[in-house]
């Protein structure tokens, strides 16, 4: 989805927000004031953790998107043209 303002051409400001995993608490990501946020690397011990953002434009009423909540996966690893030959040779 994208964001945009009416009248048109009012810029957009973004912030970013997380909200660890059991907590109550949003807390500004610092940087992180563009449409686009990516997390850095992330390990289990994140799963669970919300992300979400605020936009404001002057004359406008500030905004939050819904939270997106991390899930991180562990375990199977996917192979591409796999056969089972090459786990279980009969040589």
């Amino acid at each position: 989805m994208v964001a945009t303002s009416t009248p048109s051409g009012q810029s957009i400001n973004y912030q970013w927000q997380k909200k660890d995993y059991g907590t109550n608490s949003w807390i500004n990501i610092v940087g992180a004031t563009s449409s686009v946020y990516t997390t850095p690397a992330t390990t289990q011990g994140d799963g669970g953790d919300e992300f979400r953002v605020g936009l404001t434009s002057t004359g406008a009423t500030p905004i939050l998107s819904n939270a997106a909540t991390l899930t991180i996966n562990i375990g199977a690893t996917t192979v591409d043209n796999f056969t089972p030959d090459q786990i279980f040779d009969d040589n």
